[in-house]
């Protein structure tokens, strides 16, 4: 991760910038909460993945036509659900993550549309926890909101790999829309395994589709 960090900053020194320019965003979109567990041997145990929210903001130096860096700040909503079918018990986990990125854009394409490519790494904070599980009522399942905060289990901080894959359309020659896909892909285990010798590793790999406006000013 630190080499990448180190090539992401030696291009901000050494690229010309002739042609440099400022580019700051909004966006929002939908992720995919795929937190990963081995679940042993215990076959009766099922996790899914579920839709969740991003909203951000971007900001981009570009070097020139077809080089920048950017960075983000965004919120990510990584939802999931387990399910245990032998006892009936389901649970679904709503968290709130703080992510910001940092990538090597690389662009291609004409004037008006262009598509661009980004890779990095990112370093987020999870900052909220909630987790509803499966309750009968009148004979018909509800549920309930059963606990928020955070266990000794919980690791709060999150890093690891970052890329995107977009296509941006020029609306003005000062205004865009970018229509993206990102990638996070978590290196740091979300368990304290130390907490206890029956926590198993679990890592976070977030997958997103993202829709949003930039604006680019002149050096």
């Amino acid at each position: 991760m630190k080499k990448i960090v180190l090539v992401i900053l030696l291009l901000g020194i050494f690229v010309p910038k002739a042609s440099a320019q400022w580019r700051a965003g909004v966006y929002g979109g939908i992720d995919w909460g795929k937190r990963s567990i081995n679940p042993g041997y215990s076959y009766a145990f099922a996790r899914s993945a579920a839709v969740g929210g991003v909203a951000g903001v971007s900001g981009q130096y570009i070097f020139n036509e077809w080089l920048g860096i950017r960075t983000d700040l965004n919120a990510q909503w990584r939802n999931y659900n387990d399910c245990y079918s032998i006892m009936s018990e389901y649970y679904r986990y709503r968290n709130m993550y703080l992510t910001l990125p940092v990538m090597a854009s690389f662009s291609f394409g004409g004037k008006k549309v262009r598509g661009y490519l980004g890779t990095g790494v990112y370093a987020g904070l999870w900052c909220a926890q909630n987790i509803y599980s499966r309750e009968m009522h009148n004979g018909k399942p509800d549920f309930r909101h059963t606990a928020s905060g955070f266990s000794k289990a919980d690791k709060r901080f999150d890093a690891g790999l970052a890329g995107c894959l977009g296509v941006t359309c020029m609306l003005t020659a000062d205004l865009s829309v970018n229509v993206e896909g990102m990638l996070y892909y978590g290196l740091v285990n979300s368990h304290n395994t130390g907490s206890s010798r029956y926590v198993q590793p679990s890592y976070f790999t977030t997958p997103c589709i993202n829709m949003g406006l930039a604006w680019v000013f002149d050096k």
